[in-house]
């Protein structure tokens, strides 16, 4: 091996072309070279671009220069017209072009280059990086017999990364499945068999009976008496004898969250839609409140339900169950369920987690400029796939030892992704020091 100036193997290409001359040109932009990997993940057409850029060639080495820290290299393959952004490294006598695209990948020179500006746009120029001294093997024949070998360790790398890939769409799949079979009754089939359950109809009825004596205003009475006299759309023969579909306002009311400006501290945290991930609460990202009068109206008891009434077309509707980890109250963009105890909350949190339900925020929802909403009202209408509470708890019951699984799962796909992305820098760093066996 041998130590060797960047600006000693190669000067940059400083040809200039225009995307106007040559429109149908394949172009390359900063955004369309995945960093870390030497991979393009698509072409552009250069006639879609206005600015001048810089015209490489088979073999070129395209170097990003603005973010080093982003490490975008590629190996050109073919004539076309890339943006200024980019250092275009011509192929030389003295190193093979694959092997030098592998060398500027390096984590020391990704650091060494990461290091020469600060600030939020930080740029690097060939008279800089030029200085760097690469380590590589004394003749071409032996860069190219490393290179060639780095390139089946490359595929053989992306061949296991894109098995790996298709675990987390499949593990989405599954958990969704186990969903539709919890909200439909074929998840707990062999269950009924040995139970003696309670038909939902009449425990609906009971729920009517009850709401409708504690009512304690004639227009309270009058509006639960107009609730329960709306029928069901959904069929409920699609479902086992037991069940029924039930309108949400008939199990539970509905409370919207905060209006009042948030802090970023403060005594209890906020939480708002952001913080409802997957059905869970993240309790990262948060805003505070001290105002001890918000407090009091909004704070959330443990095993709440709520619902994300205004998002992005395709995010509203998101629902998490708030289990109590932490004293908190809610924000204006949620609502709380406050459902009867004869519908268990967190069966609740998997019906509004499910794909149907996900479907029917879609078809429900109204749309603005930027954002869908979804309220209370509507949100009382969707039908609930209702059952009795006993066995609302053997499905909570087995939808979490299924999902735990497919959550162990996931932890196993994580590391091993974890494990596959370290072991190209560590190949990297052996290979330039002549230790590649």
């Amino acid at each position: 091996m041998k130590l060797v100036r960047l600006c000693d193997l190669t000067q940059p290409r400083r040809e200039r072309a225009s995307p106007k001359g040559e429109p149908d040109m394949p172009f390359i932009g900063m955004e369309n070279i995945e960093s870390h990997s030497r991979r393009v993940l698509r072409f552009e057409r250069a006639g879609d671009y206005k600015s001048d850029g810089f015209r490489f060639f088979p073999g070129d080495i395209l170097y990003g220069r603005l973010r080093p820290y982003l490490n975008k290299v590629w190996c050109a393959d073919r004539e076309g017209i890339c943006s200024g952004e980019f250092i275009v490294l011509p192929p030389s006598k003295s190193i093979d072009s694959s092997l030098l695209a592998y060398a500027l990948s390096q984590h020391d020179f990704v650091c060494f280059a990461s290091d020469l500006n600060r600030g939020d746009r930080p740029r690097v120029t060939f008279e800089q990086i030029g200085e760097y001294e690469l380590e590589i093997p004394e003749t071409v024949e032996e860069q190219k017999r490393l290179a060639a070998r780095l390139n089946r360790i490359t595929a053989h790398l992306g061949e296991v990364k894109a098995r790996l890939a298709t675990i987390p769409p499949l593990l989405k799949r599954s958990r969704q499945s186990i969903l539709a079979a919890a909200c439909s009754g074929r998840l707990t089939e062999d269950w009924r068999k040995r139970k003696n359950t309670e038909i939902a109809e009449n425990i609906v009825e009971c729920i009517r009976k009850r709401v409708i004596t504690e009512a304690r205003t004639p227009s309270q009475r009058a509006n639960a008496e107009t609730i329960y006299s709306h029928s069901e759309e959904l069929d409920s023969e699609e479902l086992p004898t037991e069940w029924k579909f039930v309108a949400l306002d008939k199990l539970a009311t509905f409370t919207y969250g905060t209006s009042a400006k948030s802090q970023k501290t403060g005594e209890i945290p906020v939480l708002r839609m952001g913080n409802l991930q997957r059905g869970e609460i993240d309790w990262s990202d948060l805003v505070f409140t001290s105002d001890p009068d918000e407090i009091e109206k909004y704070e959330l008891k443990p095993m709440t339900v709520l619902f994300n009434r205004t998002n992005s077309p395709e995010l509203v509707g998101k629902t998490s169950i708030y289990r109590g980890e932490r004293q908190a109250i809610f924000a204006g963009y949620l609502i709380r369920i406050n459902n009867v105890p004869e519908l268990l909350p967190e069966y609740l949190n998997y019906c509004l987690n499910s794909y149907e339900a996900r479907s029917w925020c879609n078809q429900v929802k109204s749309d603005g400029v930027s954002q869908s909403n979804i309220n209370a009202q509507k949100l009382g209408k969707f039908e609930i796939p209702f059952c009795s509470s006993e066995e609302q708890a053997e499905i909570v019951r087995r939808v979490r030892i299924l999902f735990q699984q497919a959550d162990d799962i996931e932890a196993r796909y994580n590391k091993a992704m974890a494990f596959v992305d370290k072991l190209m820098p560590s190949i990297l760093a052996k290979a330039f020091r002549g230790e590649l066996a």
